[in-house]
C-alpha cells in the first residue's frame, strides 16, 4: 500500500517487496524505479529519486529533501534480516 503526500510525482515504477510506503509532500519518483521493501518504507518531504534506482530493505527512513543520481541504489545484501533498518 502507498501513502502519498500532497504533489507526488511518480514515473514508471516497480514495487517487488509487500511493505507499506509513506510518501511525504513533494515527493518525486524517477522512471524505472524499483521498490523492494518487506516491512516499510519512508520518503521525507521535497526528496527526489532519480531515473533507474533501486530501493531494497526491511525498514528504511529516507529523510527530508533527499536527493539521489541516476542508476544506484540503497539497501540490498543482509538488508532483510529480521533487526536490519536503513536511516539516510
Amino acid at each position: 500500500m502507498i501513502k502519498m503526500g500532497a504533489r507526488c510525482k511518480i514515473g514508471n515504477l516497480k514495487i517487488l517487496g509487500k511493505g507499506e510506503i509513506t510518501l511525504g509532500d513533494d515527493v518525486d519518483i524517477g522512471e524505472n524505479v524499483v521498490i523492494n521493501v518487506s516491512q516499510h518504507l519512508d520518503i521525507g518531504d521535497r526528496s527526489h529519486i532519480g531515473d533507474f534506482f533501486k530501493i531494497e530493505g526491511r525498514d528504511i527512513k529516507i529523510g527530508k529533501e533527499f536527493h539521489s543520481g541516476r542508476l544506484c541504489g540503497v539497501g540490498g545484501g543482509s538488508c532483510h534480516e529480521k533487526l536490519s533498518s536503513l536511516r539516510i
